[in-house]
């Protein structure tokens, strides 16, 4: 049964309502109206210009699994986390065991019903609303520029606040300790976000034997809780600090990259000898062919352990947070990334051991390490008689052998905080061949298979 309350009055004293109907948590959200438009104008009587443009509402339904986990015992919910002061009143100490725990669990509920998470009952489906508007040009009979730009406007999207968070500080008390200790999340639709990127792009088609495209975006993004439509264990929720102020910790979104590159290229050298013979089979004709990417650093989300979730630490006002010559401090053990020294603990009570406040280091504050991939193949396929032939090649990944070093560890309780100690970015080979034969038709030509 899944077990939901109508929405609270005041939401600071979580004065929920009473149950609603286990077969409708929440009202449906049935009618909505998603409008297109585009165009494409050749401004240009030579043809050689054309402005695209458009908009348009797109709308995505919940998640099955946004409930999933509601969908429990009644009187037993999925998770229930009591705090430090809940845990040394009932006298929990390590270990303990499920069955010790529910008869306490039953207890507590009193013969009411208890909750995992509580869905505010009116939940409008999330939307976008995506627009763009892009300039092509051909420079040449086989180039071609575009610069366009995209923007996303997220609304409805859903906002996860864990209940963990809705606690005194100090002392841990609850505002309503009739809804007992839910160890989920309460859910509503009051998440936005917004993405704007602008795109470029320059590329010559396959001609003369080579080719290349070449791609650079440069974008910027925020939403309240990571922008992400996905149920609490697999979406990004951890930015929340303050369950009543979500919006104090408005971010750049999951995955946000403000500068990113991709190049990619095919080449095939030339035949010898007229195309033909022996020299010609075994070093003419190959094909080159590879990708290189670039980007900069991901946000990092620097974490101060204590008795609420997801807290963070103070930053001393103008410190840099990274440290300018970090590539020089790299050794064998690591690489000293941050500066340690600009980040302060926040205050935490003697009885909850939860922060006072919530933190003021954002996720925007500092970013991890830039990153560069280059991957290539060199193939080449023989012929096998009339009616084989087959595929050699050989991947290279990671050609530079370039260290691409990973985000530095952001528990400022750990050891290693601040410092990066690990790395990926190694070079790696990768051979294979493909078989290829013509099957006989009844018109009897033959049609190329794999094998």
């Amino acid at each position: 049964e899944i077990v939901n309350f109508a929405p609270a009055t005041d939401l600071r004293k979580l004065d929920f309502g009473p149950q609603v109907d286990p077969l409708k948590p929440y009202n449906p959200d049935a009618s909505n109206f998603g409008p297109r438009l585009g165009f494409a104008w050749t401004i240009d009587n030579s043809e050689k210009t054309v402005v695209r443009g458009g908009v348009g509402y797109l709308y995505s339904p919940h998640l099955a699994a946004t409930v999933r986990e509601s969908a429990a015992n009644p009187y037993i919910p999925f998770r229930i986390i009591y705090n430090r002061t809940e845990s040394a009143a009932k006298g929990l100490k390590w270990p303990y065991y499920t069955d010790d725990v529910v008869p306490m669990a039953l207890a507590d509920a009193n013969g009411r019903k208890s909750v995992f998470s509580i869905f505010n009952t009116d939940l409008p489906v999330p939307y976008t609303i995506q627009s763009m508007i892009s300039v092509q040009h051909a420079l040449t009979r086989s180039m071609a520029m575009d610069v366009g730009y995209v923007r996303t406007d997220g609304n409805d999207f859903p906002l996860q606040r864990q209940f963990t968070q809705a606690i005194d500080r100090q002392t841990g008390a609850r505002p309503n300790p009739a809804l007992g200790a839910p160890g989920g999340y309460y859910v509503d639709s009051s998440q936005t976000m917004v993405y704007n990127g602008l795109q470029m792009s320059l590329r010559r088609r396959f001609a003369n034997r080579y080719s290349w495209d070449f791609n650079y975006t440069l974008a910027r993004s925020e939403a309240t809780q990571g922008g992400d439509l996905a149920a609490y264990y697999i979406a990004t929720v951890d930015n929340t600090q303050d369950f009543w102020n979500p919006e104090y910790d408005r971010a750049p979104a999951n995955n946000d990259v403000h500068h990113r590159t991709n190049t990619s290229f095919i080449y095939e050298l030339p035949g010898v000898n007229g195309d033909k013979g022996i020299l010609n089979g075994v070093v003419g004709g190959w094909q080159l062919s590879g990708i290189v990417q670039t980007r900069t650093g991901t946000t990092l989300r620097v974490t101060q352990p204590s008795g609420i979730d997801r807290s963070r630490p103070d930053v001393v006002s103008g410190a840099d947070l990274i440290v300018s010559n970090w590539q020089d401090t790299c050794a064998a053990t690591g690489c000293t990334y941050l500066n340690t020294a600009a980040f302060t603990l926040v205050p935490v009570s003697s009885v909850t051991n939860a922060t006072l406040r919530p933190g003021t280091y954002q996720l925007a504050m500092a970013r991890g390490p830039s990153s560069v991939n280059v991957n290539m193949t060199f193939a080449k396929s023989f012929q096998l008689g009339s009616a084989r032939r087959i595929q050699v090649r050989a991947d290279v990944f990671g050609l530079p052998n370039r260290k691409n070093f990973n985000n530095p560890v952001t528990a400022i309780n750990n050891v290693d905080f601040g410092r990066i100690i690990a790395a990926g970015g190694n070079r790696t080979f990768q051979f294979g061949a493909r078989l290829s034969f013509k099957k006989p038709t009844l018109t009897g030509h033959g049609a190329w298979g794999e094998g």
